[in-house]
Parts: structure tokens; sequence; C-alpha cells
């Protein structure tokens, strides 16, 4: 108000005047913005593509703390979180590797970061399995309590400017999250930071898992899946091991079955697919799926009157395969008796 009141008792000179001053302040605010935008800019370069720095912690929590203390700490280089996350997950699997060994295979140098396929293939390519998990914090929370640290994907910037970032998650607390980061082995984050930047990030989190043991958190479609992709890189024999392991931790589980016979069948070892899909069979009998593949193993093994049951279910099936295997069927004629050999 009195600023108002000394221009209008001033009159047209002091008009002027605090008109000038405040084009000259216009100017300064200007300048400093586009000396802002300029640095913005500079960082973008970094920063879209590459991996950004959580900020000092200010406190490490309170309350009772669950830690996987024997994670290992790769303290990330430049902008290289990707490789030293990636790294931390693996070792931490019982796979020998480094940062340095990892860089070729997931750094992208156009992005100066790392993607999230690469991480996944690098994962296979170690005879890991990469089982993303359920994108809720309990997912999450069952990981660390089963003891694997998952490797998430954070944002620490807002939406319309992402600053992406990978780091371990190692333990958790009743009010936060510890993680491996960046250069710092034990960084927490309260659960509301943590929510909002993992929310940033798509509430991706991976954990690396041994073939031959199912973790806790990993659901059966997420596990097969994980399992088929392995097998298509050429890891075969590791596949095999995972949905033989799916059959164990899920027993009563028609898809468990399915996939294991199948990938038994795929390795001609077709006395052991008809076993597993017999059981794919009775687990769900009217699963199309299962019976046909099932009949075509029976014939593959020289055994007719195993797979004849199987055909009235599959001549009133709609699926046009189940109509070719019904054919095949009709024109199978024996070389030999019935091949299968029961293990």
């Amino acid at each position: 108000m009195r600023a108002d009141a000394g221009w209008r008792r001033a009159g047209r000179g002091r008009r002027d005047r605090l008109h000038r001053a405040d084009h000259s302040g216009a100017g300064r605010r200007h300048q400093r913005l586009q000396q802002l935008l300029n640095r913005l800019i500079l960082l973008a370069a970094v920063v879209l593509g590459g991996c950004a720095h959580l900020p000092s912690a200010e406190r490490a929590g309170s309350g009772p703390l669950l830690e996987l203390h024997q994670t290992p700490f790769f303290p990330q280089q430049r902008y290289q979180c990707g490789p030293a996350a990636l790294a931390t997950l693996l070792v931490d699997s019982g796979v020998e590797t480094s940062p340095a060994t990892l860089i070729d295979q997931v750094w992208i140098e156009g992005r100066q970061g790392s993607l999230q396929p690469e991480l996944l293939a690098a994962t296979r390519r170690a005879g890991r399995l990469p089982v993303v998990l359920e994108p809720q914090l309990d997912a999450l929370g069952a990981a660390i309590e089963a003891g694997y640290p998952a490797l998430v994907l954070l944002n620490l910037g807002p939406r319309w400017w992402p600053m992406w970032h990978y780091a371990v998650v190692i333990g958790m607390s009743q009010d936060g999250w510890l993680l491996r980061s960046g250069t710092e082995p034990r960084r927490f984050m309260d659960h509301r930071a943590f929510e909002h930047a993992w929310h940033g990030g798509g509430r991706w989190a991976v954990i690396a898992a041994h073939p031959s043991h199912v973790p806790r958190p990993a659901h059966l479609e997420a596990w097969i899946r994980a399992a088929d992709d392995l097998a298509r890189v050429g890891f075969s024999a590791l596949a095999e091991q995972a949905l033989a392991s799916a059959t164990g931790r899920w027993p009563d589980a028609a898809l468990a079955w399915f996939a294991y016979g199948n990938q038994q069948a795929a390795a001609t070892d077709w006395s052991s697919a008809a076993q597993a899909l017999t059981r794919a069979v009775a687990l769900r009998p009217d699963w199309t799926p299962a019976m046909n593949n099932l009949a075509t193993v029976w014939l593959s093994l020289d055994c007719p009157e195993r797979a004849r049951p199987l055909m009235p279910r599959l001549a009133s099936a709609p699926e046009d395969y189940a109509a070719k295997t019904l054919a095949e069927f009709q024109a199978h004629q024996a070389t030999g008796p019935c091949r299968y050999d029961p293990q």
C-alpha cells in the first residue's frame, strides 16, 4: 500500500523511474531463468537416459529392520547404475560377475543408461531366471523376507522431467526401505518417498532366481514365462530344471505339468513328456491343449491305443489343431510296439 501510494503522489516522473527499475529487474530475472534453463538442458542429456542420484539420507529409520546383510555392493561409476545394480543381484545369486563385465551387455551409449529388456536378457545369459514381481509393496516385502534382494527402477524427478535410477532393495522396516544405491551401501528411503519414486518408475521390480529353486514370491504364470524365455535364448537344460521345480512347487497345477511336458517333448524325451502331460490331463480333464499334446506324444511313441481314449474329446473340440491331431491318429500306422518307458 505504501509503495502504491508513493507512486500516486510522485506523479509521472516517479512512474517513469519505477517503470525503468521494474524493467531492469525483469531483465535480470529473465537472465537467471535462461541460465537455469541452459543448465537443465545440459542435465537432460545425462538424466533422461542415465542414472540420477538419490539425495543423502536424512535418517536411517527406526523400528525393527530386516536387512539382507550379505548382499554385495558395487558403487556406481558415472551414470552406470544399471550394471552396478544387476551385478549386485547376480553375485548375490551365486554368479561370478562384475559391473565392468556387464557394461557391454546392458549399457546403451546413446542413452547413457540401461533399459529393462537388456537387464532381463543379461540375467538369463548368466543362467538365472529374472522374475518380475507383482507391482505391489507386499510382493517386494515378500521377496526381502524370502532372502532375495530386488532390483527396482525409480523416478527421482517429476513426471514431466523423469530422472531414472536403478537401485537394489536389501531391507525394510516399519518406516521405509533400505537400498544399495549409487555410492551408498545403505541408503534409507521412507515409505512415502520410496513409493512415490517407485510408482514413477512403473512399480517395476525383479529378482534373480536359480532355476532349481522357486522363490516364495514367484507366481506360477510368471515363473513359466521366465523359464520359456530362458529356453528361447538357448538355455534349454536350465529351462527344464526350472519347469521341474515348478511341478514341485505347484504339484496340483495343470499348467506346471503341461509346461514341463512340452519342454520334455521339445527335448524328444517322449516318455517323460507322456508322464507329465498325463498328469496335466488328470488335473484338468477338459483342457484341450493338454489332451492334444498328450495324444501327439502317444503317437510319437507308437502308442495309438493309449491315444485312443482322447480322440472323442478332441473330435468335439473346436480348435483346428485338435482336428489335425485327430486326422493324424486316424492315419497313424504303428511301426512297432509301444515305446513308452516309464521312469
